[in-house]
């Protein structure tokens, strides 16, 4: 393969059966240059999976309903990037409601563990940091009801979402800490939870001088994200408003959502470094048919990862994080338009 210039390039594989592509994968090399460096500000990483063990699904993947009694595996996993081993605290919570009051149920508080250093070239090294059973009650158990499992750990939650999260704090260091949470939902279908595909709920409002649309995390602690959007807006008006046809509404949510979702999946990992919404975003985009396209939307995810440890001025960083956010919105826009047409 003739590489005329050093420099990055993208190895594409394509899968062809019966003249249709069936499958694809990209992957980057390095020709007489080296791969960039880890990002300094993102040397470590943690990762939550909880499966339901009573029924076998991955709730982390793929979020079904909880039933009064199932018994869920929570294992919070840390990767270590660094060539250095490194010591961290672990804090792990579920939000709960026990006799009618929210508390906080503590799985880990400032659990002590030592990373194992990475291995140079290498992606990291990862090591479990946590696995816990918890068996599920709501309401709270009845006297002579059968707690199936006395070995375990037991919480009483009210039907509807809660929220498991984790923070890792690396000791001695000034680095804010890495975060990550997943939600659960209690004898509630998710979907229905969050109010339809989306992640968040809309909410109109008439505000002049407003934008058009304006995502927010209220409040924060809840993981409850709202999507306001401004019916007072000139764009709105003519897409959405008394004249506007079906295509002009559907063009119109469709470039509300996209900008919604961007905010939704960047916004914790720049404020608190919590990947949870951007890894979700990243898995959604398995769904897109277009190989070709596929590969580039993860592509771009992943570069917006990596801009996150590589800004050293934020008027660059905001320079670039702009690009890669025009171009996932360009590519959920393509992938928009053809399941429209």
């Amino acid at each position: 393969m003739e590489c005329p210039t050093p420099g990055k390039y993208t190895l594409q594989l394509t899968v062809i059966s019966n003249g249709n592509v069936v499958a694809s994968k990209s992957m980057p090399i390095f020709v007489e240059q080296d791969p960039p460096k880890p990002p300094e500000r993102n040397k470590q990483s943690i990762g939550i999976r909880i499966v339901n063990e009573t029924t076998g699904d991955d709730l982390s993947s793929s979020p079904r309903r909880i039933r009064d009694g199932d018994v869920l595996s929570i294992a919070v996993t840390g990767t270590n990037r660094d060539y250095r081993d490194t010591l961290c605290l672990l804090d792990v919570s579920l939000r709960a409601f026990v006799s009618g009051e929210e508390n906080t149920l503590l799985l880990a508080d400032d659990d002590e563990h030592i990373l194992p250093a990475a291995i140079p070239g290498a992606d990291g090294v990862k090591k479990e940091l946590l696995r816990e059973k918890v068996q599920i009650w709501t309401p709270s158990p009845r006297a002579g009801d059968d707690l199936r499992h006395d070995d375990l750990r037991h919480v009483v939650l009210s039907p509807g979402r809660h929220r498991v999260s984790a923070d890792l704090y690396v000791v001695a260091s000034d680095d804010p800490p890495v975060h990550a949470s997943r939600n659960i939902y209690v004898e509630v279908d998710p979907k229905a939870a969050k109010g339809g595909a989306m992640p968040f709920r809309f909410q109109p409002v008439d505000r002049a001088m407003s934008p058009l649309c304006e995502i927010n995390e209220e409040p924060a602690e809840s993981n409850e994200w709202v999507l306001y959007y401004n019916r007072t807006n000139v764009l709105y008006e003519q897409t959405v408003g008394l004249m506007g046809s079906m295509a002009a509404k559907m063009a119109f949510y469709g470039h509300v959502c996209i900008e919604a979702l961007l905010d939704w999946a960047l916004l914790p990992y720049l404020e608190r470094r919590d990947d949870s919404n951007l890894e979700e975003l990243r898995k959604s985009g398995r769904s897109i048919g277009d190989g070709e396209l596929r590969d580039l939307y993860d592509d771009r995810i992943q570069h917006a990862i990596a801009l996150c440890g590589f800004s050293t001025k934020q008027e660059e960083f905001a320079i670039e994080m702009n690009r890669c956010r025009r171009e996932m919105g360009g590519i959920m826009s393509s992938v928009l338009r053809q399941r429209m047409q």
